[in-house]
């Protein structure tokens, strides 16, 4: 059963190791509902696969908490459209890379949009 913090619409989702002890983990993504991802919520998150029974060995963690921006309009606040695993710095860890987009606040009367590339480094270890 996934924790409260997690309980929304997801997406992206993906597998991979993310603390290199051998074992798969499951890195996702959650996306707003018509503008709404409330604030104790994680906007991406990481499973960590314990090694124990598939159903029941898994501990979640937040990588980025959602800011709890809701702008009352369907199409229209965060989502996440791709996350990638990858050691960007080169120091032989997992790192994520992902995008967020359709991501608007409202700048002196006037919608604005913010499309982001984001490094999550990885600090399991």
């Amino acid at each position: 059963m996934k924790p409260d913090m997690i309980q929304w619409i997801s997406r992206p989702i993906l597998f991979c190791d993310v603390d290199m002890d051998g074992n798969l983990d499951i890195v996702g993504a959650l996306i707003h509902n018509d503008g709404n991802l409330p604030k104790d919520k994680a906007s991406v998150f990481w499973m960590r696969h314990t090694g124990e029974d598939f159903a029941k060995g898994w501990e979640c963690y937040p990588i980025k908490w959602s800011d709890g921006y809701n702008s009352h309009d369907q199409w229209i606040g965060e989502k996440w459209d791709h996350l990638f695993p990858t050691d960007v710095d080169g120091d032989g860890d997992t790192d994520l890379v992902g995008n967020v987009e359709e991501h608007y606040r409202w700048i002196e009367g006037e919608p604005k949009s913010f499309f982001s590339v984001v490094w999550f480094e990885n600090s399991t270890r």
